[in-house]
């Protein structure tokens, strides 16, 4: 009966290595063997091997065959070393920012590579302005994970801006005028309460005779001020008299 058995077995360091290899002992049967890998190997070692299984058959000198498996394995348990940077933000257009491992990576390393990259959380909204911890979880190709935090600071830098109504005219002594609050253009949500009234009257308020500015102030989620103003300016109305003659006859225009 044949026997086979491993004599000598290099696993690899990497997945992506081929330097395993396999020598094999046999016993039993009738020499010489002949020896047949399912890599192409024609002898009892069969070398450069990567991560994978390898089937041998082995036959002898009255043809006999024997078969054996061997099994070549990625022996790396080493996770990442992480090397990560703080990080400032600045909120776009439309109240938003996102953020990349490559962002925060300074100089992270591993014996057989990173392979991929997780960020959590990786965008930011209106809503988390200031300092905010993210994870970083950094994978090997062994499937090793190192995991570290750090900080990452969004501002918003986009001033709203206050749009007021166009100036308005009245006459009398005194006028009841109304108007419309100013429309606001921002990247972050409107907040009415923020909405000021900093000089003037409400509207529905009876104006004096002259020009009342009306300046409006708002201040948006990041602190970040705007002012608007436009002018009610009431004239002193005009008092008429109508007073009529009759004609001395038709067609006649005396009257």
């Amino acid at each position: 009966q044949i026997s086979i058995s491993e004599i000598f077995h290099e696993d690899v360091l990497c997945p992506d290595d081929a330097t395993g290899s396999v020598v094999v002992g046999v016993t039993g049967g009738a020499q010489p063997y002949s020896f047949l890998w399912s890599n192409g190997s024609t002898s009892a070692l069969a070398h450069s091997l990567a991560v994978g299984q390898y089937e041998l058959s082995l036959t002898d000198a009255n043809g006999c065959t024997e078969f054996y498996t061997a099994n070549v394995i990625s022996t790396d348990d080493e996770a990442p070393s992480l090397i990560l940077q703080d990080l400032d933000i600045v909120l776009d257009a439309n109240g938003t920012a996102s953020i990349t491992a490559d962002q925060l990576d300074a100089g992270s390393t591993d014996n057989c590579g990173i392979v991929s990259w997780a960020v959590e959380p990786n965008t930011f909204d209106c809503s988390q302005t200031g300092g905010q911890t993210v994870t970083v979880t950094a994978t090997d190709a062994s499937g090793n994970e190192s995991s570290a935090t750090v900080n990452v600071n969004v501002t918003d830098d986009q001033a709203p801006a206050l749009i007021c109504p166009d100036d308005i005219s009245a006459s009398g002594c005194s006028a009841e005028v109304t108007f419309d609050l100013p429309n606001l253009v921002d990247n972050c949500a409107f907040d009415p309460s923020q909405l000021v009234q900093t000089g003037g009257l409400p509207s529905g308020a009876t104006f004096p005779l002259g020009v009342t500015v009306q300046t409006f102030a708002y201040t948006d989620p990041a602190g970040l001020t705007t002012e608007c103003s436009f002018e009610i300016v009431v004239v002193e109305g005009f008092e008429t008299s109508v007073s009529t003659n009759n004609t001395s006859c038709n067609g006649v225009c005396d009257g």
